[in-house]
């Protein structure tokens, strides 16, 4: 066995990683799954490299921990891909593993041969090969982490030269301007109906129990959807920046006079657009993801007494619960008057007692679940939030209930979703994982 192949694994244990899934060959792969499993790795093996992706990056979504997805070279990495973009879309920092041609392979040696930094580069946010790993891995899983998290990859396949190692990320402003934080704070205190709307980053920053002791309406991205428990009444849901009449979204705007966005960025929302009212954006990056919401104000910090100084003012803030109230009962009597399936399976789900999660596909009924299913500190969601990748719904469950051993997870796929990787049920048989399936037919396929 390859002496960096040991030490790659060793690495990896000490870095926190427990599982492992992929679809393996017969070389360094393997090589790599037997040394993992050797130190303790569980090591599950997918029906589909895209599932072994979106499996890892299940796990770092609901564990915070990095897990890893391994393939072969070539095809191996491209069937892998799909479930690579979905953990860019939804900011998992997996790392996925495969086989690769080193420097020492002849050009004509072209069986299997691709380009994989290429074919990678515009979805991952860094790439290292397998002799840059005492230096390099390290700080690949760092940047992975970092705001915005995405996925990271590592080619055992040795370099003559660096890889691409870290790419370029959109940050850091150290510290916000100070005239800026002043402005804001400024404004903040002479609202009298703000709104706030949450993203993702609420959730990796532990904000939730802020957002509980706030008297206005809180709204989240669907990428932020459980932050805040929606059976709370400043909870508003999900704001898509695309709701019609029924959304709360619609009504409730028109009536403020201030929407601050924290971690509101315009990769977490259907349609990114001016809310027509003064808008302060607080997040810990800067760039393009504010554009397209017209901020008055945009604070970018890495400071996170900034967060609580926001919270603390908007804490003096009272407005708008009962209106909100009403327009929630109205949207739900709406869903459930027709008694339309889907509805019907999420009110259902609703009324359960006991922590769980919901695992949502991508399609019409997941537009019902995302406004009509309640999620909280105790009611996990996972989800195509930002890509709306269909068939992710299975191996997102798997990777869900492999990760929280024992926790009870509903996955809710349609027919369309359900033909993508229904293979990958057969694990969480064979695993005995506490996961309900729930088909949402229509026929059409």
């Amino acid at each position: 066995m390859d002496e960096r192949i040991k030490v790659l694994a060793e690495l990896l244990v000490g870095a926190g990683v427990e599982h492992g899934f992929g679809v393996t060959g017969s070389g360094s792969s393997l090589a790599l799954i037997t040394e993992l499993e050797s130190l303790g790795v569980r090591y599950y093996p997918a029906s589909h490299e895209t599932s072994s992706a979106i499996m890892a990056g299940a796990v770092c979504r609901v564990t915070e921990r990095v897990s890893v997805s391994i393939s072969i070279r070539g095809p191996g990495l491209a069937n892998m891909l799909p479930g690579i973009v979905h953990n860019h879309f939804e900011n998992n920092p997996a790392l996925s593993i495969s086989e690769a041609f080193g420097h020492g392979v002849p050009s004509y040696r072209m069986h299997k041969r691709l380009d994989h930094e290429g074919l990678l580069s515009s979805v991952i946010k860094g790439m290292i090969s397998i002799n840059e790993i005492e230096q390099e891995l390290s700080s690949l899983l760092h940047t992975a982490r970092s705001e915005v998290p995405g996925p990271v990859h590592l080619d055992l396949g040795v370099k003559d030269t660096k890889g691409s190692g870290p790419m370029p990320s959109r940050r850091y402003d150290t510290s916000p301007p100070r005239q800026v934080a002043e402005e804001a704070f400024q404004r903040l205190r002479k609202a009298e109906r703000p709104i706030l709307v949450a993203g993702s980053l609420a959730l990796r920053r532990g904000w939730g129990r802020e957002l509980v002791s706030l008297d206005i309406p809180v709204f989240t991205t669907v990428a932020g959807k459980g932050v805040l428990g929606e059976g709370l009444r400043n909870s508003a849901g999900v704001f898509t920046g695309d709701g019609k009449e029924l959304a709360p979204e619609s009504h409730l705007f028109a009536a403020a006079d201030l929407i601050i966005g924290i971690g509101l960025r315009n990769t977490e929302v259907l349609s990114p657009k001016s809310f027509g009212k003064p808008v302060i954006l607080v997040d810990e990056v800067n760039g393009q993801l504010a554009d397209g919401f017209q901020a008055d104000l945009l604070l970018t910090y890495s400071d996170p007494g900034v967060a609580s100084d926001i919270f603390d003012i908007l804490k003096n803030k009272c407005w708008g619960l009962e209106r909100l109230d009403f327009l929630r009962r109205r949207v739900q009597e709406a869903l459930l008057k027709a008694a339309w399936l889907p509805s019907v399976c999420f009110k259902i789900l609703n009324d359960l007692n006991f922590p769980y999660a919901l695992v949502l596909d991508s399609g019409s009924f997941c537009t019902i679940g995302e406004h009509l299913w309640k999620a909280g500190p105790d009611r996990l969601f996972l989800g195509a939030s930002n890509g709306r990748y269909m068939g992710v719904a299975i191996p997102s469950a798997v990777g869900a209930a492999i990760g929280k051993p024992g926790f009870p997870v509903f996955c809710v796929v349609g027919d369309g979703g359900m033909q993508a990787y229904p293979s990958e049920i057969k694990l969480a048989v064979h695993e005995r994982l506490p996961v309900c399936f729930v088909l949402m037919t229509d026929g059409r396929y």
